[in-house]
């Protein structure tokens, strides 16, 4: 009887969400890697706040974050008590006729490439903007053997856009497996947000960070970050720049945005 009890529960919460996606209509950004997929969560959500109501799976990479983000709902469905719980509270949740008042932008992590999540959790919601970070330690074999993130990829329509990680040749390979319009990252030449300049500050007490230069579209822009030490976190700001310009911010508000962000902020890794 529990198990049957909660697994319906967590039906109607499938249910539900899909309802308050078609109702309230939000672009969704999906992020997947094995590596840096937490601070590239955060990063899109800091740029993307600046102009839009945003609401973020706080990188929960499970069901429990994802219903978190789409409906808000702060219970975990764990359990008879909880599942009886959930899903009246969750109906109200998506029902609500206050649209001014639901993000206008998700962001959700479907975990770290290997996971076996991706797939089930497209089931509860599939991007409009797919960002993919990492395929360090996967191969990509055959259609029986791709990573989870290609299935992001997949899953886009023509309007949706594939954020790749161009200094990956996984990612790069992966390109061609989408309807959607590409954007690259990373330090290669040929990158559409591509990172030129880069370095480290670690003077002693003194404030540690990097510093590095975007360049997207014949412009540049200058982003010093405090308190953060590696590339992962240029690769996470040029990640979060891309998805951005998909949604029509201006290159010098984000490079404001990210100086500002704190990275680290609900981030696992």
């Amino acid at each position: 009887m529990r198990n049957f009890v909660t697994k319906t529960a967590y039906a109607a919460l499938v249910g539900l969400s899909h309802l308050a996606l078609d109702r309230y209509g939000p672009r969704v950004v999906g992020v997947s890697g094995t590596m840096g997929v937490a601070i590239t969560g955060q990063a899109i959500t800091a740029v993307l706040s600046h102009a839009y109501r945003v609401r973020t799976t706080l990188a929960r990479d499970d069901d429990d974050g994802f219903f978190f983000a789409i409906l808000n709902l702060k219970i975990q469905i764990r359990g008879v008590f909880a599942a009886f719980l959930a899903v009246p509270y969750a109906v109200g949740l998506a029902t609500a006729s206050r649209k001014s008042r639901y993000p206008e932008a998700l962001v959700l992590t479907y975990g770290k490439e290997g996971s076996g999540r991706v797939r089930e959790l497209l089931r509860i919601a599939r991007p409009t903007i797919a960002v993919l970070t990492s395929f360090a330690g996967i191969q990509f074999l055959s259609d029986d053997a791709k990573p989870d993130g290609v299935r992001l990829l997949e899953s886009l329509t023509s309007g949706g856009y594939a954020v790749l990680n161009i200094d990956d040749q996984g990612i790069a390979r992966a390109g061609d497996r989408t309807r959607g319009k590409i954007l690259t990252f990373g330090f290669h030449p040929s990158a559409d947000m591509r990172i030129m300049n880069y370095g480290e500050r670690d003077e002693g007490d003194r404030e540690t960070g990097i510093f590095f230069k975007l360049h997207y579209g014949g412009s540049f822009v200058p982003i010093r970050m405090r308190g953060v030490q590696g590339r992962e976190f240029a690769y996470a700001a040029a990640a979060s720049a891309a998805v951005g310009v998909a949604f029509g911010i201006n290159l010098l508000q984000i490079a404001e945005t990210l100086s500002k962000a704190d990275l680290l902020k609900n981030t696992r890794a």
